[in-house]
């Protein structure tokens, strides 16, 4: 569920809000994303897509990806979450 910012965030010609007219007001459901290939599809072409999968999300990539696009939303379970920042004493 989003909730609009604010009443002069414009809608663009395709009837879309820029992303900062929005904020997430709270998740309905957090739904497991499956991918599914056709019966035709090479074995090999799975495990590689499987493969390059894995390591974006072990070399910190998919991370990047997330915090850009999707911030509001939680990570997958075996995505690690990035190191917080200590607080700077005064």
């Amino acid at each position: 569920m989003v909730r609009r910012r604010g009443t002069d965030a414009g809608v663009d010609g395709a009837g879309r809000l820029p992303a900062d007219a929005v904020e997430l007001a709270f998740n309905l459901s957090v739904d497991g994303v499956y991918f599914a290939f056709s019966k035709g599809t090479p074995e090999a072409t799975v495990t590689a897509w499987a493969d390059a999968l894995r390591d974006i999300k072990r070399d910190g990539s998919f991370l990047k990806i997330h915090q850009k696009w999707l911030p509001a939303a939680q990570l997958p379970p075996d995505v690690a979450a990035p190191p917080t920042q200590p607080s700077p004493q005064r």
